[in-house]
C-alpha cells in the first residue's frame, strides 16, 4: 500500500474535502464495521442539533413578520438535513415529515400531511405567506426533534444499510434532483446538492480505512469522485450568495450529475469489497 498516494478519511475530515440494496448483510459482517457506523451516526447527532437550532431560527425569523429575513434563515436552515437525508431509510415516516414534496401526496399540496421544509420553501418564496408558514414551521421543530430521537437509536443503523443510502443518495441527485424538482420555489439546489455530497461523505469516511485495507483502487475512486463532486460545485459558493440553480448552465449540470453518478458506482464497488451485498 502507498498511505502518502490515498487518503484515508475520517467522518471529521470529510467536510474538509467536500468538499436501493434490499439485501442485509450477516450479524457477524454488520459487527465487523460497528464502530464505522457508530462514528458516522454520531456525526449526524451533531448536525441534528445544528437543524433543531437552525429550525428554531426560522420558526424566529417568520414570527418576525419579514419575508426577507424569513427566507435568509430558510436558506440557513436547509444543509443539516441535507447530510442527515443519507440516512432517511432509518426514519422514513420523518423524513417524510421533513423533506417530502407534494408529488409524494395524493393531492398534492392540498394534502393535509404535506408539510416540513418543502411546505415553508412554497410558503416564504411564491406566496410570501408568513402567516400560513407559521405553524408549519413550529411542527417541523417538532419533527426535527424526533429525528434527534431517531438518530440516539443506535440499533436503527447498520453497515448493509449505511451503503444502501450511500448508493441511493447520490444517485437520486444525479437521476432526479437535477432535474432542478428539489427546491422549486427557493432556486437554492446548489445548496441541497453540496450537502446530499457532505452527507454521504460523512458516512463513506469511517469505512475507508478498511477498504483501504480490501482494496486500495476502489478507495482512490472513490476519492477522487468525492474531489470531482467538489470541484463541480465550490464554484457557484463564491461570495456571500450561492449561485440560483436557474443560473447554472447545462455543462455545469451535466458536471454535477456525472460527479453524483461516479460516487454512487464508487460506493456500490466499496459495500462489494466490504462484503456487504
Amino acid at each position: 500500500m502507498h498511505p502518502t498516494r490515498r487518503t484515508v478519511l475520517t467522518a471529521a475530515t470529510a467536510l474538509a474535502l467536500s468538499a436501493p440494496f434490499i439485501r442485509r448483510a450477516t450479524a457477524s459482517t454488520v459487527d465487523d464495521h460497528a464502530d464505522a457506523v457508530t462514528e458516522g451516526v454520531n456525526y449526524l447527532r451533531e448536525r441534528a442539533a445544528h437543524q433543531l437550532a437552525l429550525t428554531q431560527d426560522l420558526t424566529a425569523a417568520i414570527r418576525s413578520g419579514d419575508v426577507l429575513a424569513a427566507q435568509d434563515a430558510y436558506e440557513a436552515a436547509r444543509p443539516p438535513y441535507e447530510e442527515i437525508e443519507v440516512h432517511a431509510w432509518a426514519f422514513a415516516e420523518i423524513d417524510a415529515d421533513l423533506d417530502a414534496r407534494p408529488y409524494a401526496f395524493v393531492g398534492g399540496e392540498s394534502n393535509p400531511e404535506f408539510r416540513g421544509f418543502h411546505r415553508i420553501e412554497a410558503l416564504l418564496y411564491r406566496d410570501r405567506d408568513l402567516q400560513a408558514a407559521l405553524p408549519v414551521a413550529e411542527e417541523t421543530e417538532v419533527s426535527v426533534i424526533r429525528l434527534q430521537d431517531a438518530l440516539d437509536q443506535r440499533d436503527r443503523f447498520n453497515a448493509a444499510q449505511v451503503f444502501e443510502g450511500l448508493v441511493a443518495l447520490p444517485e437520486e441527485v444525479a437521476s432526479k434532483k437535477i432535474s432542478s424538482e428539489e427546491e422549486t420555489w427557493s432556486d437554492l439546489s446548489m445548496i441541497i446538492f453540496r450537502h446530499n455530497f457532505i452527507g454521504v461523505q460523512s458516512q463513506f469516511a469511517p469505512f475507508s480505512g478498511a477498504l483501504d485495507a480490501a482494496n486500495p483502487a476502489r478507495l482512490d475512486a472513490a476519492n477522487t469522485a468525492f474531489t470531482q463532486a467538489h470541484a463541480a460545485l465550490e464554484p457557484f459558493f463564491e461570495g456571500p450568495r450561492v449561485t440560483r440553480y436557474s443560473d447554472v448552465r447545462t455543462h455545469e449540470r451535466r458536471a454535477i450529475s456525472q460527479a453524483a453518478y461516479a460516487i454512487r458506482t464508487a460506493m456500490e464497488g466499496a459495500a462489494e469489497d466490504l462484503n456487504l451485498n
